[in-house]
């Protein structure tokens, strides 16, 4: 979606399949509804908590769009083989800001926080065991994505998912990036490392890039309990 659409019309996707583990993957389909809160999806586990999991990367998802194009170069991937608990369909995930938000079915309301860099776990995904074909750093627009949780609620295939903007930006920042997009069109770029400070926005004419900060509706690093104060 566009920063116009974000802004002025509702871009609404809806959940695909919904998977959990007892740890690895893949991760299994589930038919009914799953409760979801601060820590991910009930009955959902990971074989290293280091890595996974946590507040931060309570829920991951990847969206069905980038999972075809990945099938598509010959990788045998499929919804839950790399780990995500929510496979979406209608929303390219990858290229919203992070700070964005998902109103999920009645009541779920995740916040998107990071891209999911892959590791040797999900190699089986992927011909020759290179699950660096979703990687933020080569293919931003094909990464799964973590998300916090801020509203506990319910989840099931078939949900509806409406993109919301970040908290507290529709006023100024997010405004003034679509006065920007209308005049020299922008998209989202993923962030170069967990916790970046700035949302990177790349000019579509391959002009250059920009960094926006918002420093006092988001904290200093995403990652971290700092915050700025003005």
């Amino acid at each position: 979606p566009t920063l116009q659409a974000m802004i002025h019309e509702p871009v609404r996707g809806r959940v695909l399949q919904v998977n959990v583990s007892p740890g690895g993957v893949p991760k299994h389909p589930v038919s009914g509804p799953v409760r979801v809160e601060r820590l991910g999806l009930e009955g959902d586990r990971h074989n290293s908590d280091t890595a996974h999991g946590g507040p931060h990367r309570a829920v991951c998802l990847l969206g069905i769009e980038a999972l075809r194009r990945v099938a598509a170069d010959g990788n045998p991937i499929a919804p839950g083989s790399t780990g995500e608990n929510l496979t979406t369909e209608g929303i390219e995930l990858s290229s919203l800001p992070a700070g964005s938000r998902l109103a999920i079915g009645t009541s779920l309301l995740l916040e998107l926080a990071e891209p999911a860099h892959p590791c040797n776990t999900i190699a089986g995904s992927f011909v020759g065991g290179r699950s660096g074909r979703i990687s933020p750093k080569t293919h931003p627009t094909d990464t799964r994505m973590y998300a916090r949780v801020l509203r506990f609620g319910e989840v099931q295939v078939g949900d509806t998912i409406e993109v919301l903007p970040p908290a507290g930006d529709r006023t100024p920042r997010y405004e003034r990036l679509a006065r920007l997009d209308a005049a020299f069109p922008i998209e989202a770029v993923a962030p170069n490392y967990p916790g970046e400070v700035a949302n990177r926005w790349r000019y579509r004419d391959g002009a250059g890039e920009i960094g926006v900060i918002a420093s006092v509706t988001q904290p200093f690093c995403r990652g971290c309990t700092r915050a700025r104060l003005s």
